[in-house]
């Protein structure tokens, strides 16, 4: 029955959107409720991907999709072409491109060598044939060549030393292809019990003192290196607030 549902999971990942479960049925759904068949179908995707990976991995990345808003990413991902994910960790996000554009490459590297090899290993078994793959690079390596026509940074800024994040922000935005896009989501700093929350959750997860850079200033970096901001949002999910940024590079 197991393998059955996971079957029945794997499906829904097809053509150039994560599909919802419900069919045709889903136009006697409301958005909302599509929107829940659709998180329920990445929180599967997600347990699956990560079945045999080490019980730690396999727990955080079973977990993640309940705190992170990746219904709401996934859909800026193209069908094809090539993309990079900075700081990518144990790899979900490219894992779900992966499930969901099948003609799109994809490359995510991240200095967390554990994380990386949980990557490597999804990788191997899922996407045998190398189109979505992973590296293990240290702080100051150099980054896979671009340019590619998405690039993500996802809650990785806040993990960067106040004078390099805008460096950052100005490599990632560099590797955007012409016509391309930049995906930039971090963890927000207000209200301050949702802030607090996120610093205590890295505190024990990542045994880091973070460091919140307001959206506000990013956007500002974005605009003045010529980015055309496409969206901007947020939204909270349990104690846990997001906001995200999606940035046109000009062709």
């Amino acid at each position: 029955m197991l393998r059955n549902r996971l079957s029945i999971l794997r499906s829904q990942f097809h053509g150039n959107e994560l599909q919802v479960p419900c069919g045709p049925a889903c136009k006697n759904l409301t958005t909302k409720e599509c929107e829940l068949k659709q998180q329920q179908a990445i929180r599967g995707i997600a347990r699956d991907l990560y079945d045999e990976a080490p019980p730690r991995i396999r727990a955080l990345q079973g977990l993640r999709p309940f705190i992170c808003p990746f219904d709401d990413l996934i859909r800026w991902i193209p069908a094809k072409g090539r993309m990079l994910d900075i700081g990518c960790g144990a790899g979900l996000f490219l894992g779900l491109a992966g499930r969901s554009r099948h003609e799109l490459r994809a490359i995510g590297f991240d200095a967390d060598a554990s994380a990386i090899a949980a990557a490597q290993t999804m990788a191997r078994r899922y996407f045998p044939n190398g189109r979505i793959a992973f590296q293990h690079s240290a702080v100051g390596d150099p980054w896979p060549d671009g340019p590619f026509e998405l690039v993500s940074m996802i809650d990785v800024l806040h993990h960067i030393p106040p004078p390099a994040q805008r460096d950052a922000i100005a490599d990632a935005y560099s590797h955007v292809a012409p016509d391309g896009l930049f995906l930039y989501k971090d963890m927000a700093d207000k209200p301050y019990f949702s802030a607090w929350w996120n610093r205590l959750h890295d505190i024990v997860v990542a045994k880091q003192w973070i460091h919140y850079r307001p959206i506000g200033q990013v956007q500002s970096w974005l605009e003045q290196a010529g980015g055309q901001i496409v969206q901007r949002s947020t939204r909270s999910m349990g104690p846990y607030r997001h906001e995200w940024i999606i940035v046109r590079r000009p062709g």
